[in-house]
């Protein structure tokens, strides 16, 4: 299996120990629709030799092999792992298993969801408090979509990960809005913002003209897919 690892410093233990999220490049490459930095195949084997090597009950540890704190868990590796697993394709459920376990310790074991860690050593925090570790769980929105925002050109494309019926966040800088589908019937709405777009599809379903919406207002068309496909 293809795995990015560090074997040169003999303080991570020397046996080619494997770090967390090696992968962010690629969850940002994602988000903004630049493609792929390496081919799939070896993106889904680095990232299962992640879950079998770094995984734990707090999330996936910061490197494997490590001398000292080798149980620390880098609290954006799961929420990362999941983005770039549901982009490729993978079940949804199962990869947001992975950010579960860090979010749900904050939330429902320490009660302080507010004040995420850089890493935490036993479910504890122990480095950084409030760090900046909540944003990258808002590329999971994005992955979920698939949406694709190109503004110079007003347009924007969705490629949801999940089976209709479904309801997803559409997030544009000084918009928020949703996709739902019901059927064979696509919805885009806006609940707070303007937008004007001169296309707009979900999985190349088109809508049929431009797109020009404000606060409350939405739009509808129709697909000829089976109602429980994508």
């Amino acid at each position: 299996q293809m795995c990015i690892r560090d074997s040169i410093n003999a303080e991570y233990g020397g046996d080619e120990p494997l770090m967390a999220d090696a992968m962010y490049a690629q969850v940002w490459a994602y988000t903004l629709g630049l493609g792929t930095a390496a081919t799939v195949d070896k993106m889904k084997s680095h990232l299962q030799s992640e879950l079998k090597y770094n995984d734990s009950p707090y999330g996936l540890r910061v490197l494997t092999g490590k001398l000292r704190h080798d149980d620390s868990i880098w609290m954006g590796g799961s929420p990362n792992w999941a983005s770039v697993n549901i982009h490729m394709g993978e079940d949804v459920n199962m990869s947001l298993s992975q950010p579960q376990k860090c979010l749900n310790q904050w939330r429902l074991v320490l009660n302080d969801q507010w004040n995420t860690h850089g890493i935490s050593l036993g479910g504890q925090p122990w480095c950084t408090s409030h760090y900046g570790f909540h944003m990258v769980e808002w590329h999971i929105p994005f992955a979920l979509s698939g949406q694709i925002y190109f503004a110079p050109t007003q347009t924007l494309s969705f490629s949801p990960k999940v089976t209709a019926p479904y309801k997803l966040p559409v997030l544009i800088p000084n918009l928020l809005g949703m996709l739902s589908r019901e059927g064979n019937t696509f919805t885009f709405s806006i609940i707070k913002g303007k937008l004007m777009l001169q296309r707009l599809s979900v999985n190349g379903n088109f809508y049929p003209g431009s797109v020009n919406l404000s606060d409350g207002q939405s739009v509808s068309w129709r697909t000829a897919l089976s109602s429980n496909g994508f």
